[in-house]
């Protein structure tokens, strides 16, 4: 499919605007504060905001708003290229960049922000088809992540701007600017269900509903808990190891549970599960499992005891009673004694 050069679009329609004293067209990319041109090198290459994708946990939205970008999403924006040598033909409409073309010309990517840099994990170049995402076509994109832990309940805006490099030389005309702004994904809290929690992600408690509800994050990990009318709530379960943690005990079996965030207290004393493989807690030469579970408060590790602990030998079920979901790890040894 023939590509339209949207740069040279937009000049036309910028000069008509600006003969009749109307306004120039949004497109719907408010968002866009500066549209990068070309690059001015003999094979050419810009940014195509026109065509980026936003993919988030696996899917891809087309219809892109800048309103709205969730943490841990990534924006896909498309790099184009077209042959600007004086023996060029002229029907030369610029297509999507291959990772030959930029392997060849040696195109890289930079990036700054002036504000919410904080969110923003990195900016590389990468090939769509890769990703393995449906809706996401091949060819080369821009890709900027946006970090997973962001916590606040509201708002908060991001202004950052993209440029590309050729052959080691950077390319000012193609610098794109943008402004969005962040907010975590919502989810209505209107009855007494199982609700999705696999992903950072805000909860509201409708105002006509107060009472139970489940929060699945995965694995079987589950909390069982009571929300009150009109609260939000931030759910984010990073499983990741804690090296300072990993460090200290290099010889222990260590499986984490960080809830990140300050707004997972709930109206009463709720009950997190979480499964057991009863293998990895079972000291060799013996047929009973231990757990020794710990809340990581700042820099120590405090001991939970059977007051808030219970387990299911059943069905091999750990469960800790807790209003506010915290920092966790369960050991198959003791790091130390009480």
């Amino acid at each position: 499919m023939k590509r339209l050069h949207i740069h040279k679009w937009l000049a036309v329609l910028l000069a008509l605007a600006m003969v009749w004293g109307g306004a120039v067209p949004a497109f719907a990319y408010d968002g866009i504060l500066r549209w990068g041109d070309y690059s001015d090198t003999k094979q050419a290459f810009a940014f195509e905001p026109s065509e980026m994708v936003l993919v988030y946990n696996g899917e891809a939205y087309l219809d892109v708003d800048f309103e709205t970008i969730w943490p841990g999403s990534d924006l896909y924006i498309p790099v184009y290229t077209y042959d600007n040598s004086d023996d060029a033909p002229d029907d030369n409409d610029p297509v999507a960049a291959s990772d030959k073309d930029i392997k060849n010309h040696s195109v890289t990517v930079s990036y700054k922000a002036s504000m919410g840099d904080q969110y923003i994990s990195g900016v590389e170049l990468v090939n769509g088809k890769k990703a393995k995402v449906k809706g996401l076509e091949s060819g080369v994109y821009a890709k900027i992540s946006f970090n997973t832990d962001y916590t606040g309940s509201a708002h908060t805006t991001i202004k950052m701007s993209i440029v590309l490099s050729v052959k080691k030389a950077s390319c000012p005309e193609t610098l794109t600017s943008m402004q969005m702004s962040m907010i975590n994904r919502q989810v209505n809290i209107d009855r007494d269900t199982i609700y999705t929690a696999q992903s950072p992600i805000q909860f509201y408690a409708m105002k006509q509903y107060g009472g139970g509800a489940t929060f699945d994050f995965g694995s079987n990990v589950k909390y069982e808990a009571t929300v009150a009318k009109g609260k939000r709530y931030y759910l984010n379960l990073d499983r990741s190891a804690q090296s300072a943690i990993a460090d200290m005990y290099p010889d222990a079996y260590i499986e984490y549970f960080n809830f990140i965030g300050d707004r997972d207290t709930f109206e009463k004393t709720g009950k997190l599960q979480i499964p057991i493989n009863r293998a990895k807690f079972t000291p060799k030469g013996t047929t009973k499992a231990q757990v020794f579970v710990y809340e990581v408060q700042k820099n120590k590790l405090v001991s939970l005891n059977e007051s808030v602990l219970s387990f299911d030998a059943k069905k091999n079920i750990l469960t800790l009673k807790t209003k506010t979901l915290n920092n966790y790890i369960l050991v198959n040894q003791a790091l130390f004694k009480d």
